[in-house]
């Protein structure tokens, strides 16, 4: 607005007003604000009385965006943190579908944080790993180990560095594999100081421009294949997650849940009968008893293929059985996915 006078508050009295009379368009003076920088709260507050709006104090939120903040403090991004934590509330998974949870992930995790970084550069200092691996730093016995102490022991995925006071479940496996393999790209150097560096990015700043083509760059047959099948139009949202949960080797088969330790060794044979290790693989092709269904199917279809181990390449055989147009490869996983629930 300029310097601190009543003749600038007059003035943008004045523009609003003429906005108002040539655009037919209504200014909520009730709801606007206005904020001043080095400005006492009694001259502020007279003027705010003047215009009849309230008292606006930097920084503020504008269309969800935090305004007027420093993005390279931690605190600025604790408005977008609380967002997200509000959207995945605990008693929200509740009430919600496998499929419900899916959505609201994608949507918490990917628009939001997206939609802020499209402003705003995120901070280079990161969150400490005691606090984005708070389980595995609870069970560790080198808790008071320093970084250079951890990489002497080595910290790759089974070295001397992990050392825990109880045997990990299954997931908490998946924690120390992610966890190493973040640490595998770390270099130690003498009198230099720790910071994140993007790789991806010749400033070593984090930017969705190449984090979009990070993502975009390097797609197999596979994730194609895959993506074809979440977006088929016919395909209910609990069909597509059962059909990725067996793509990705995430269905509770029994030698699945032996991993984890729900179940002994000697309860992880398959349900047929038939005396081999439950495993989706198995289940879905293999099995004498299920296996026989993709047989009955190639000769109800006319094709007589081999079917693969592999249940990616399964998928990707069965879609392209009657040839590469979009109508057939329709039709085929739609095939595809009815023969899944009937063995499944």
């Amino acid at each position: 607005m300029g310097e601190k006078s009543w003749a600038n508050v007059r003035a943008l009295r004045a523009v609003l007003v003429l906005f108002e009379s040539v655009s037919s368009l209504k200014v909520n003076f009730h709801k606007s604000m206005l904020s001043g920088i080095n400005i006492s709260d009694s001259w502020l507050g007279a003027a705010t009385t003047a215009l009849n709006c309230r008292v606006g104090r930097v920084p503020f939120t504008y269309l969800g965006l935090p305004v007027g903040g420093d993005s390279r403090r931690l605190a600025f991004w604790d408005p977008v943190v609380a967002r997200i934590a509000n959207k995945l509330s605990v008693w929200k998974s509740r009430f919600f579908s496998f499929g419900g949870r899916l959505i609201l992930i994608k949507y918490a995790l990917s628009s939001l944080p997206v939609y802020a970084l499209s402003f705003f550069r995120a901070p280079t200092n990161g969150v400490a790993l005691s606090v984005r691996f708070s389980r595995l730093y609870d069970l560790s016995v080198n808790k008071h180990c320093t970084v250079e102490e951890m990489a002497t022991l080595g910290w790759e995925e089974g070295g001397d560095a992990w050392k825990w006071r109880r045997r990990l479940w299954y997931w908490e496996e998946v924690m120390v594999g992610e966890c190493s393999l973040l640490l595998s790209n770390v270099v130690l150097q003498v009198s230099i100081s720790d910071r994140w560096r993007w790789c991806h990015d010749i400033s070593g700043c984090y930017s969705v421009r190449t984090a979009y083509n990070v993502l975009t760059s390097d797609v197999s047959s596979i994730d194609i294949a895959a993506s074809d099948l979440i977006w088929h139009r016919h395909v209910p949202l609990k069909v597509y997650i059962l059909a990725w949960c067996l793509l990705c080797n995430r269905l509770p088969a029994k030698a699945n849940l032996m991993a984890r330790g729900i179940l002994v060794q000697d309860a992880q044979l398959c349900v047929s009968g038939c005396g081999e290790v439950e495993t989706a693989q198995h289940l879905f092709v293999c099995c004498p008893i299920f296996g026989e269904l993709w047989f009955h199917v190639r000769h109800w279809i006319g094709v007589s293929k081999v079917d693969p181990y592999d249940i990616s390449d399964h998928f990707l055989q069965f879609t392209y059985l009657s040839g590469g147009a979009v109508s057939k490869r329709s039709f085929m996983q739609l095939l595809w996915l009815v023969c899944l629930g009937v063995v499944i």
